[in-house]
């Protein structure tokens, strides 16, 4: 019985520190404090960080709202993110689809010729990182 309630005061921890570090990258990406967010996010997801660049990582949770959700997310999903508006645009209207939101900023999709294999490259190895990085914390 007292094991069981140690599980549930560790679990508690850990979702009360996940949910904090959620809030935090959200605000700090909303202000002036690169530094802080740096730091913040190399801490909190660093498979993330190295996959995507740090920039690009903190504006994908915030994106998310969180890195469960993120890390929960296809990877078409996530290579959509930030682009949310013109793809509803393009629904309806009829127009082509957007093929990369915020990871359009990544050096391996801003230099590739084509820039829509690129991206679906890039959102899977976030995928992958982003998962990577939220079992770890559990």
């Amino acid at each position: 019985m007292e094991r069981l309630r140690e599980l549930n005061i560790a679990e508690t921890r850990r979702k009360l520190s996940t949910e904090s570090m959620d809030s935090r990258i959200r605000n700090l990406a909303k202000g002036n404090s690169p530094k802080e967010l740096k730091a913040a996010v190399e801490a909190y997801a660093p498979s993330l960080c190295r996959d995507a660049g740090w920039e690009i990582a903190a504006r994908l949770i915030a994106s998310a709202k969180s890195l469960k959700k993120l890390a929960f997310m296809p990877a078409s999903k996530i290579q959509l993110l930030g682009a949310e508006k013109a793809f509803f645009k393009s629904l309806s209207t009829g127009s082509k689809t957007p093929k990369h939101g915020l990871i359009a900023g990544h050096g391996s999709v801003k230099d590739s010729a084509e820039k829509g294999k690129a991206a679906k490259k890039m959102a899977a190895k976030i995928m992958v990182a982003a998962r990577k990085d939220y079992f770890r914390l559990w």
